[in-house]
């Protein structure tokens, strides 16, 4: 997997156990090139060399990401008004030289992971 690293505290691994099987990676609102996404209010960060620890401390949920999903979470949470699927994606081609086809479906599923987890939020008004 492209994005290698989602791990998260004891107090939310089961939600995610039920996000993976049963399958709502691939349900809900669609995500489109044009959805943007901003940091939820309540997530704190703590960087590192190798990713970043992310706290929500309203709803007690923390995760890893590896260097590329800090480098998302850096993108989207420099920008009051978030990042757009579009611009994340032109970062992460530009970045590593691969192509928008190859990292597309994995980008998308893993913001929709970060959104299942309430550390992003979703600019439902869009698209």
């Amino acid at each position: 997997m492209w994005l290698s690293r989602m791990d998260v505290c004891k107090s939310s691994i089961f939600a995610l156990i039920h996000y993976f099987a049963n399958g709502e990676k691939k349900s809900g609102p669609d995500v489109k090139l044009d959805t943007r996404f901003t940091a939820s209010e309540g997530v704190r960060v703590v960087s590192g060399p190798d990713g970043a620890a992310l706290l929500n401390i309203k709803t007690g949920v923390c995760c890893n990401l590896d260097s590329v999903g800090s480098m998302i979470w850096k993108q989207i949470a420099s920008s009051p008004s978030g990042a757009t699927v579009e611009s994340i994606l032109q970062h992460l081609v530009e970045t590593f030289k691969v192509s928008r086809e190859e990292i597309r479906e994995e980008t998308i599923a893993y913001l929709r992971k970060l959104e299942s987890q309430c550390l992003l939020l979703r600019d439902r008004d869009k698209g």
